[in-house]
């Protein structure tokens, strides 16, 4: 077999395929719905509650109606200061952070009315307080593990430099290589990799196994 060299290319794919594989960035695709739902949940309780945002929403639809008629007239422009944003200021028992709404499906920021900032206080013992500090600590934790994972699959693909070389020192990571590559799927000698394959999820037919 020709000795394919192991480009830096090809160690940032076999990395992203790792951290696929693994599982973590679902976790943290699902942490991001969580709190963009925490975002909602903000702003409908300093909004007042649902049937309040309900009759906010409504009457500024009638408003904006209005104007636009008026405007169609051409003989002068009225404009509507915007209270739609797509994030907002809260403090979390004194604790300031910005909340946003995220994207909608086309990846476009979503807008909405948000509440005044001089409003958006909420004491350290919240209920809301409370979710943000859990969904804080998930999220450092979830990135603090990514980070391991990231680490730990760099540093075995550094420390070889063809993928001949990869599959000895680590046989698993041929579920991870490109498909264009040609690669050798003979049964290559093993190595203690245990702790990275368990982190990762490999070999995947053990892993279905379990």
């Amino acid at each position: 077999m020709t000795t394919v060299r192991l480009t830096n290319a090809i160690r940032d794919e076999i990395a992203k395929k790792a951290l696929e594989k693994s599982g973590i960035e679902e976790e943290l695709k699902q942490h991001a719905k969580e709190v963009q739902q925490f975002s909602f949940d903000v702003r409908t309780y300093l909004l007042g509650g649902e049937k309040a945002v309900q009759e906010i929403e409504s009457q500024l639809k009638k408003i904006t109606t209005h104007i636009a008629a008026i405007n169609k007239r051409n003989i002068c422009e009225v404009y509507l200061a915007s209270c739609s944003n797509w994030s907002f200021r809260v403090s979390f028992g004194g604790m300031q952070t910005r909340l946003n709404f995220g994207q909608d499906e086309k990846g476009d920021p979503i807008y909405m009315v948000t509440p005044s900032t001089d409003k958006a206080l909420l004491a350290g013992d919240h209920e809301l307080s409370k979710r943000f500090m859990e969904l804080e600590n998930k999220g450092a934790q979830l990135n603090s593990k990514r980070e391991e994972i990231k680490n730990n699959v760099y540093a075995a693909l550094k420390s070889v430099t063809s993928l001949k070389r990869l599959l000895e020192v680590w046989p698993e990571a041929k579920e991870l290589l490109p498909k264009t590559e040609d690669i050798v799927r003979a049964t290559l000698p093993s190595v203690k990799v245990e702790d990275l394959n368990k982190m990762i999820g490999l070999p995947t037919e053990t892993q279905s196994a379990a």
